[in-house]
């Protein structure tokens, strides 16, 4: 079994978690950044741990378009691979690195965005999120901020639908975005596997595609069952989401039940 966690700290935009998970890793655990997740994602197999500890998925790992959700991550989870997210929404945003000879392509796709997010409430956190963020000998954008898809390339600008089905099962628009965290139940599952969480800020709704650790009932615009925190299963591997309220974070249960789930397979 290998195992592994995602931190990059040179490409460190944003970060969940600081440097708790980094403290709390066991020795076992190899830490990959933008640049080498990708080939220990293609030689890893069955029951091969990773653990994402930044709220932002590379390029490198996740090379979606919008008109093609097959990736490296989700051929690794398919064959029996376990993921861990922590932090925000999963695949809420993505980041993606470029030459320095990108810089005047990227301005240039930079000015379609501005037209592009003109009409929306917050233009202005669309632009400053995606950058450009200048890294060494590297430029680096994020390419899919929520329902919009950058195209450095071919500097077109997409709209991804919040209905995409990310990893084949995650939408955005299923996400409810609470201004403070509601307090969750943990289910049967989440007591057998011991976890420990209260609350949940950015939950999910309740579908027969996950198994939730944690359920909330919401009223207002996000009426319904959520789950806090859960698991779903794609192919033979499982992807996991764990704690999205910071102050709940327990950097030892995160390691503790990412390999339990792995070493029983439940």
């Amino acid at each position: 079994m290998r195992k592994a966690i995602y931190f990059d700290n040179r490409l460190g935009i944003s970060s969940f978690l600081n440097n708790e998970i980094l403290i709390e890793k066991p020795v076992d655990y190899e830490v990959l950044d933008y640049y080498t997740i990708s080939k220990w994602l293609e030689q890893s197999d069955k029951d091969d741990i990773l653990i994402f500890a930044q709220d932002i998925v590379p390029y490198t790992a996740y090379e979606i378009t919008p008109f093609n959700n097959d990736s490296k991550l989700l051929n690794f989870i398919r064959r029996g691979g376990i993921v861990t997210w922590i932090g925000d929404v999963p695949f809420f945003y993505r980041l993606h690195c470029f030459s320095k000879e990108y810089k005047e392509k990227i301005e240039r796709v930079k000015d379609l965005l501005k037209k592009q997010v003109a009409f929306t409430p917050t233009p202005e956190f669309y632009l400053q999120k995606f950058g450009p963020y200048d890294k060494g000998d590297q430029i680096c954008v994020l390419d899919i901020i929520g329902g919009f898809y950058v195209d450095v390339d071919r500097e077109n600008v997409n709209w991804l639908s919040l209905d995409y089905e990310h990893l084949g099962f995650f939408k955005l628009n299923e996400v409810c975005y609470l201004y403070s965290p509601s307090a969750v139940n943990k289910t049967l599952l989440g007591k057998l596997l011991q976890y420990e969480s209260n609350a949940s800020l950015r939950p999910i709704k309740y579908t027969t595609k996950i198994l939730p650790l944690s359920l909330t009932t919401l009223s207002g615009v996000c009426k319904g069952k959520y789950a806090g925190s859960w698991i779903a299963q794609i192919g033979e591997g499982y992807f996991i989401r764990l704690y999205d309220v910071k102050e709940e974070l327990n950097a030892h249960k995160v390691f503790e039940i990412t390999e339990k789930i792995a070493s029983t397979n439940i």
